[in-house]
C-alpha cells in the first residue's frame, strides 16, 4: 500500500487533503503536471482550465469554513527520487488550491492578513506525484496582525 493511499485513508480523522500534481488534462490527448516551468508557458485559457480541473477536484472533500488567519502545511510526494525545485511544485499547486478554496466560501481569502503562513515539506516516495495539505487556524483576530 503506498503512501498516498494511506494518507488517503486517514484524512477524514486528521483533515489532510491530498491532489495530484500530474496528469491534468489539457486535451484528449495531453496532460500536464502543475509546475512553474509548465505555467509559465502555457496560454491562459490553458491554465486557467487546468486550475477549474483542480477545482472540480477538491469538490470531494468536505472543508470547514474557517472565517480567522488561517496557516496550510504542504508536503510532496514523488514517485521517484529524482531531485525537484521544490518551488516548482508547489507554487502552482498552492495558488490553484487557495484560489479554489476562496471560490468555494471555504477561506475569506488568500491575502496575507488572512494567510499569513505557510510550510512545504518533501515527504519521501508515493505512488504518484502529489501535494498534501492541511489548513489550520491560527487565530480570531484578523485585524491585528502586522
Amino acid at each position: 500500500m503506498g503512501m498516498i493511499t494511506i494518507l488517503t485513508m486517514i484524512q477524514d480523522i486528521t483533515k489532510i487533503y491530498s491532489l495530484p500534481l500530474s496528469g491534468w488534462a489539457v486535451s484528449k490527448k495531453k496532460t500536464v503536471s502543475l509546475n512553474m516551468n509548465w505555467y509559465r508557458n502555457a496560454h491562459f485559457q490553458v491554465s486557467n482550465k487546468i486550475k477549474i480541473q483542480v477545482s472540480e477536484y477538491l469538490l470531494k472533500y468536505t472543508f470547514q469554513k474557517y472565517t480567522s488567519k488561517i496557516k496550510i502545511d504542504f508536503v510532496l510526494y514523488f514517485k521517484d527520487n529524482r531531485r525537484r525545485d521544490v518551488s516548482n511544485f508547489e507554487s502552482i499547486a498552492n495558488k490553484f488550491i487557495l484560489d479554489a478554496l476562496v471560490d468555494r466560501g471555504i477561506i475569506l481569502d488568500d491575502d496575507f492578513k488572512h494567510y499569513p503562513e505557510y510550510t512545504v515539506k518533501y515527504g519521501g516516495k508515493a505512488d504518484i506525484n502529489a501535494i498534501t495539505f492541511q489548513i489550520t487556524e491560527i487565530g480570531n483576530k484578523l485585524n491585528n496582525i502586522y
